[in-house]
C-alpha cells in the first residue's frame, strides 16, 4: 500500500510594513493639516473640555469638609399596652452632620430614624439620653451635635370610672316657676384617662342647659364637656329630664271682708273685716278672690249676741297659715229680713 505524501506545514504571511516617506510625514503633520484636523468637531470638542473641567471641580470640592442639619423622626415602640405617655415630646431631633459636601447632599433623614424602645417602663418619668451613635449615618460622616441630647417621658396607666354627670343650666323660669329638679340619662358616665388625671375629676359637667321661660317640663338632649387632657368619655351626650313646678310663696292679706251665711234674720258684725296670711303657688295668690271666701256660719242662731269663730273656705293649693281676729261679734236682730 501507498503512503501519502505529508503536506508541508504552512507558515502565516508576514505583514508587510508600510513605509511612509518623508514626503507623506511632512504634509500629514504639516501645521496647515493639524489645523484643520482642530478644526473638525470643534463644538463637541470644546463640550468635552468643560465637561472634563466640571467633572474635576466638582470631585476636588466634594471632599472639602461641610457641616449640615438634618431633623430625624423619633419613633416611639414598644409601649406596654394600657400605658400612655402624657407629656409632649418630640417628635423629631435635631443633628449635625460633618463630612464631604457629595456625601451629605444624598443623607436621608427619614432613614435614620431614631427608635426608642419603651418595652420596659412603668407608671412615672422615662429617661433616653440620645448619643452621638445613635444614628447609622454614612461612611465618611460623622454627627457633631444632637438636640435635644435626652428625652423624657411621663408615663402613666389608663383607668376607667364611672362619674356622676352633673347638669349645668342657665337663665331662669318663667314668673311664678321654679326648676324643681333636673335629671341626666344616664346619671353616670364612663371616664378614660390617665390615673393621676382621673383621680382629680369627681363629675362630669353638661353644656349649659337653658331654662329661660319655660313653664312647663321638658327634656332635651345636652353634650358633655371634657375636661381636657386626654380624657375620653362616653357617651358623649345625655338626656335631660326638667321638671318646672310653680313658686310657692306666703302672702298676707288685710281688710278681707267677713260675710254671714245661712242666717235667717238680720245681722251686723264686729268687726267686719280681719287679717290673713296664706301660703300657695306665687301665680294663684296674686289672683285669689277673697270676696266671699271668710264668713261666719248663722245657722240656727236666735237673736242676740255671739263671739263666732270666723271661717275661710280657700282653693285647693292655698294654705291657710293665720288670720286675725280669729272672731267676730255678731247681733243678730228680731226682725227677719223679709
Amino acid at each position: 500500500m501507498a503512503v501519502p505524501a505529508m503536506k508541508k506545514p504552512t507558515r502565516p504571511p508576514i505583514a508587510r510594513l508600510r513605509l511612509i516617506r518623508a514626503a507623506d510625514l511632512k504634509r500629514r503633520y504639516s501645521f496647515a493639516a493639524l489645523r484643520r484636523q482642530l478644526q473638525q468637531n470643534l463644538g463637541l470638542r470644546i463640550i468635552s473640555l468643560l465637561l472634563a473641567i466640571g467633572l474635576w471641580i466638582f470631585v476636588n470640592a466634594g471632599q472639602h469638609s461641610s457641616v449640615e442639619s438634618f431633623n430625624i423622626p423619633v419613633s416611639y415602640r414598644g409601649l406596654p399596652p394600657g400605658f400612655v405617655i402624657t407629656n409632649e415630646h418630640p417628635d423629631f431631633v435635631k443633628i449635625q452632620l460633618s463630612g464631604p459636601q457629595t456625601l451629605l447632599s444624598l443623607v436621608d433623614p427619614s432613614r435614620l430614624t431614631l427608635k426608642l424602645d419603651l418595652s420596659g417602663v412603668g407608671v412615672g418619668q422615662a429617661s433616653f439620653k440620645i448619643g452621638l451613635d445613635s444614628f447609622n449615618v454614612p461612611r465618611g460622616t460623622a454627627v457633631t451635635s444632637i438636640s435635644p441630647s435626652q428625652i423624657v417621658l411621663d408615663i402613666d396607666k389608663i383607668i376607667i370610672r364611672y362619674l356622676p354627670v352633673h347638669v349645668v343650666t342657665v337663665g331662669a323660669p318663667a314668673d311664678g316657676y321654679r326648676v324643681a329638679s333636673v335629671e341626666a340619662s344616664p346619671a353616670q358616665i364612663q371616664a378614660r384617662a390617665p390615673s393621676r388625671q382621673i383621680a382629680n375629676l369627681a363629675m362630669i359637667d353638661t353644656e349649659a342647659v337653658d331654662v329661660g321661660g319655660l313653664a312647663a317640663d321638658t327634656q332635651r338632649a345636652a353634650a358633655v364637656t371634657t375636661p381636657g387632657g386626654m380624657v375620653r368619655l362616653e357617651p358623649s351626650e345625655v338626656m335631660i329630664k326638667i321638671d318646672i313646678a310653680p313658686v310657692i310663696a306666703t302672702k298676707q292679706f288685710h281688710g278681707v271682708p267677713v260675710t254671714v251665711r245661712d242666717i235667717a234674720y238680720q245681722s251686723t258684725l264686729q268687726p267686719s273685716r280681719i287679717n290673713l296670711q296664706l301660703r300657695g303657688a306665687k301665680l294663684q295668690l296674686n289672683k285669689l278672690d277673697l270676696s266671699n271666701a271668710v264668713y261666719v256660719d248663722g245657722d240656727g242662731l236666735e237673736p242676740g249676741t255671739y263671739n263666732t269663730p270666723v271661717e275661710v273656705q280657700l282653693p285647693q293649693g292655698v294654705e291657710l297659715l293665720r288670720l286675725w281676729p280669729d272672731k267676730v261679734r255678731i247681733t243678730v236682730r228680731r226682725n227677719t229680713r223679709r
